[in-house]
């Protein structure tokens, strides 16, 4: 017994070999290497460790707290804090731990998702941390990082879906956030109050693919998405629409890696084959005047341009509407903005802006006399407009992002669809709700419209059905 005892106190006298420095990079997590706001030393991970590099003097430092492999790090924008995730084994949660990295210690450990953590990310404001679970878990969870706490979590894809891959946070929204895998391309808005987050599904059409990277444009009007077929998909983020996809004619071989915005509005593209490459933003010259800013009209019979305003509205047109009479426009900018112009023979002039909407106007739509206008937007409301006196009658709010709008033949009701699902029945007079009813089980409705004599109204929504 006492040879036995006597080996275990001669282990735990022995001192302990602490790690000094190493030499090499596996590479092997995706997105793992990061340059910290401090433009001094670059994170990586190296197995259960993370690697703090000083890019002056090569000086090492090390966070030990993961007790298996690391498998995604982030960094918050004021370089705070650095988050980083892990795998562990089927059956066992895998932890995040968000070190502070003044002091290099742990900050705060998170422990909700299972298997592996698959992507880290903070929002534009790192008052949260977003975690995307990987194929075992599937989940994606929002945490508030003053109290430690999660703050509410959904499902990160439809059931028919692929696995979610990849996050990346909206550059101006704090509640917004967007994600992206097998077949699934997202976009996401935090309710805080009500502890959701509403997911809108991004609809590509008849393009497929597989995104294993995201970025958003300095001025946090462009989504680009690199795929492992080698072309990049791009988003216009005030419309939520995908718009085009490029480069066509040349894809990057064995995919896109890795993929970051520079400030000049150029992509920085890492790819499968272990090249780098900087594509120009004029490479993507598919675009069309819903985000140029500007508005366009055509003659019916030949196609042939009417006119062009110029500058309507600096974030993309991203709704538009004319009167019965043919003689004024409405249109709804990515800003928020409401602008009526005056329709002349020779000349467009701008009569009225009414600015109150906090994001992106999708729908508008003008009762018969021309008096009056609805609009709905992305920031949760629906205002109705004095098309006379260019002021607000009335705002409807929900906790959705509201997609569509209309008015009944008699005016005195409007609907509204969003992505809570829900078609709600408005006064048009106070703005109170009358009713609502579930317009679709899984899927944003995204356009609706009434019958002339109010009987009948069809709604069309993501889950690709057509209801009357």
């Amino acid at each position: 017994m006492t040879t036995a005892n006597a080996q275990p106190e001669k282990l735990d006298s022995l001192q302990k070999l602490e790690l000094e420095s190493t030499i090499g990079f596996e590479g092997k997590v995706p997105h793992g290497l990061k340059l910290h706001p401090d433009r001094i030393h670059m994170i990586y991970p190296l197995g259960c460790n993370l690697v703090i590099e000083n890019l002056q003097t090569r000086q090492q430092e090390f966070l030990l707290g993961h007790n298996n492999n690391i498998s995604c790090l982030t960094i918050s924008n004021n370089g705070k804090y650095i988050a980083s995730g892990q795998v562990t084994f089927m059956g066992f949660k895998a932890d995040i731990i968000v070190w502070d990295y003044s002091n290099r210690d742990p900050y705060a450990r998170l422990v909700l998702h299972k298997v592996k953590i698959e992507d880290l990310v903070f929002n534009c404001t790192d008052r949260y941390l977003i975690s995307l679970g990987g194929q075992d878990d599937g989940a994606i969870i929002v945490w508030n990082i003053e109290t430690k706490e999660p703050v509410c979590g959904s499902p990160a894809q439809h059931k028919s879906a692929g696995i979610t891959y990849c996050l990346v946070a909206s550059k101006e929204d704090e509640y917004q956030f967007y994600s992206a895998g097998h077949g699934t391309l997202r976009f996401w808005q935090l309710d805080v109050p009500n502890r959701k987050i509403r997911p809108t599904d991004i609809n590509t059409g008849v393009v497929k693919r597989i995104v294993k990277c995201m970025t958003v444009s300095p001025d946090g009007l462009h989504l680009y998405c690199g795929t492992t077929t080698g072309d990049i998909l791009m988003i216009y983020i005030p419309a939520i629409q995908f718009k085009t996809i490029g480069p066509e004619k040349k894809k990057y071989a064995m995919g896109i890696t890795a993929m970051q915005a520079l400030v000049n509005g150029d992509i920085l593209i890492g790819t499968g084959e272990g090249k780098v490459h900087i594509t120009e933003k004029e490479t993507f010259k598919s675009l069309n005047g819903w985000d140029d800013g500007r508005i366009r009209a055509f003659y019916p019979e030949s196609g042939r341009e009417m006119f062009t305003v110029n500058d309507a509205h600096h974030r993309g047109v991203t709704a538009v509407a004319v009167t019965n009479d043919c003689r004024r426009i409405v249109s709804g900018g990515g800003e928020g903005m409401i602008r009526v112009w005056q329709i002349n023979s020779n000349s467009q002039e701008l009569l009225a802006t009414m600015k109150e909407h906090k994001n992106a106007v999708v729908s508008i739509r003008i009762n018969k006399s021309d008096t009056e206008c609805v609009t709905a937007s992305l920031d949760g409301t629906c205002i109705i407009w004095n098309l006379k006196r260019f002021v607000r009658n009335q705002v409807l709010f929900e906790n959705t992002l509201f997609q569509c709008v209309a008015y009944h033949p008699e005016e005195y009701h409007i609907l509204t669809g969003g992505t809570d699902r829900k078609i709600a029945y408005w006064e048009a007079t106070n703005g109170a709700q009358i009713r609502e009813l579930e317009g679709s089980k899984s899927g944003t409705i995204n356009g609706l419209d009434i019958d002339s004599v109010g009987n009948y109204f069809v709604t069309v929504s993501a889950d690709k059905l057509v209801k009357v």
